[in-house]
């Protein structure tokens, strides 16, 4: 009887075994869950950063790929909200002045024709230099090129880099069209010395009328 008593006291209890076997299993399913937490972070972190290298580019690359884009799908308006601010002053010149006064052109042919990029690489550009409000961002464009035939242009296409200027106003990036400035400022020009070549006609003219000189 002792022998058997001992060899109770000796044998596990059916209650304790049961609750170390939920023990033992709840231990594995945390160790499950917090493997599933951490595995959870890892692949966020991956997508994060899969997704910064995917939409990788400096803000003045992404605010030009942005105005190129919208000039290729003929968004004129959206493109118009890219443009320096000098540049849409220029705009707005050219609208009152035109370059062309006899055969005048739409204004949306200074800065939405979307054969300007037609053979430009844009989805690769490059960002040349960056100051705290300028930056300057290039692109591969290709022009025609002589073929080895008299009077025949290559079928293959020259690839140069084309320079993009780009200003920060107001937080954000916007592109700058200086053919478009240079046009407009000439066309002040033109217009400032008229009105001083009639200005100084009208001059003479009351000073031969009354025989006295004016200024």
């Amino acid at each position: 009887m002792d022998i058997n008593r001992r060899a109770g006291k000796d044998e596990p209890n059916s209650v304790s075994v049961m609750t170390q076997t939920r023990i033992t299993r709840g231990s594995g399913n945390c160790s499950g869950v917090r493997g599933m937490a951490i595995l959870g972070r890892t692949v966020a972190l991956l997508l994060v950063a899969w997704t910064g290298a995917c939409s990788s580019g400096s803000d003045p690359e992404r605010a030009l790929q942005a105005y190129v884009r919208s000039v290729s799908e003929s968004r004129c308006e959206d493109a118009r909200k890219l443009l320096s601010a000098r540049t849409n002053h220029a705009l707005d010149v050219l609208r009152v002045k035109p370059q062309h006064p006899q055969n005048p052109l739409p204004i949306e042919h200074y800065y939405c024709n979307n054969l300007i990029f037609e053979d430009c690489k844009w989805e690769k550009m490059t960002l040349s230099n960056q100051g705290a409000d300028s930056a300057t961002v290039s692109m591969a464009c290709g022009r025609t090129q002589d073929s080895f035939l008299p009077g025949f242009s290559s079928p293959f296409l020259k690839y140069e880099p084309r320079v993009t200027e780009m200003v920060r106003e107001e937080g954000e990036w916007h592109v700058v069209a200086p053919f478009v400035i240079r046009i407009a400022e000439s066309r002040e020009t033109e217009d400032r010395m008229r009105d001083a070549a009639i200005r100084e006609h009208e001059r003479r003219k009351r000073e031969r009328e009354y025989g006295v000189e004016t200024r």
